[in-house]
């Protein structure tokens, strides 16, 4: 018997289960009336809640970006102090230092992708896939709301252009480029330009996050944290 879905949930099945099959199937094979058929609905209903494919995918793009986003922002967010702490200790409160930072949030990089291992595709797929999204979600003429800027070019950041500069201070890139910027005085890394500290961490991080999204036993799920934190600690 085919799933039901009421109405409220199925907007978020059609973004989740979309995700699924653009990793599945690949950008030039998606289909909405497949999709409709997976979820056990008729393809009128889905187009009740997305125009187009084009803005199903857009929604799958933007609200997975966010996500994302939140993960690694949420990471930084200095834990409240005790209840029964001093007000003068409490106001002392520092927040953690760069290399600390630094560790949190490449920890809720790969935690991110562990828990949502769809989404890693979403975020490495060929170059040409990925520019092929853009240019559909460019095509939605004002449908896409001034927002998703960051993750628009955040996408294309992915896809090959140079967004080092160029993306917000509170994107997902935004957070690691300033990080990077922290820590770059340090020993270990006064030899290398803030592009290679750059380069070098994300590709710890979401070569980790790859590793072990396919590799799911390489490390024993009671210790991952531990193990996760003893990696992201050493320089590269």
């Amino acid at each position: 018997m085919k799933p039901s879905y009421h109405h409220k949930d199925l907007r978020k099945q059609l973004v989740s289960a979309g995700l699924r099959q653009l990793n599945r199937d690949g950008l030039v094979n998606f289909s909405m009336r497949r999709l409709a058929q997976d979820l056990g609905v008729s393809h009128a209903a889905a187009y009740r809640h997305f125009a187009s494919k084009e803005a199903l995918l857009a929604a799958i793009f933007l609200e997975t970006s966010a996500a994302f986003r939140a993960a690694l922002s949420a990471s930084l967010v200095q834990p409240p102090p005790l209840a029964n702490a001093s007000s003068a200790s409490s106001s002392a409160v520092a927040p953690p230092d760069a290399s600390v930072a630094l560790t949190r949030l490449g920890r809720a990089y790969v935690r991110f992708f562990l828990d949502n291992p769809e989404a890693l595709g979403l975020f490495s797929a060929l170059p040409e896939e990925q520019n092929l999204m853009l240019s559909l979600i460019a095509s939605l003429d004002g449908a896409v709301p001034a927002t998703a800027s960051a993750p628009l070019i955040e996408l294309a950041s992915h896809a090959g252009a140079d967004c080092f500069d160029s993306l917000p201070d509170d994107s997902a890139f935004g957070l690691l480029r300033g990080l990077v910027r922290a820590i770059r005085g340090q020993p270990a890394f006064r030899h290398l330009s803030e592009r290679e500290v750059m380069l070098g961490y994300w590709a710890k991080v979401h070569g980790l996050a790859s590793l072990l999204v396919t590799q799911k036993n390489f490390l024993p799920p009671d210790q991952l944290d531990a193990s996760l934190d003893r990696l992201l600690e050493t320089a590269f």
